[in-house]
């Protein structure tokens, strides 16, 4: 159970880590980008959405009524 299980692994070449590194550091960066711009499209949505709600309950509503008659 206490079996290194690395012992038989050959060692990765320093050139080929370093290029790994720097693709993973790249898509780190693009998702970052990613969640910056998906949060503030949430934000901004949820601006919005305020605004219309609180501009659509502003606005005074025509209330119609109808007289019955008797005919």
């Amino acid at each position: 159970m206490g079996e290194d299980n690395n012992k038989n692994v050959d060692p990765v070449p320093y050139f080929i880590h370093e290029g790994v590194v720097s693709r993973m550091a790249e898509c780190n960066k693009k998702l970052l980008v990613a969640l910056i711009v998906a949060v503030l499209a949430l934000f901004l949505n949820n601006i919005v959405w305020i605004v219309y709600e609180g501009v659509a309950h502003s606005q005074p509503k025509e209330v119609v009524s109808y007289e019955e008659t008797d005919s």
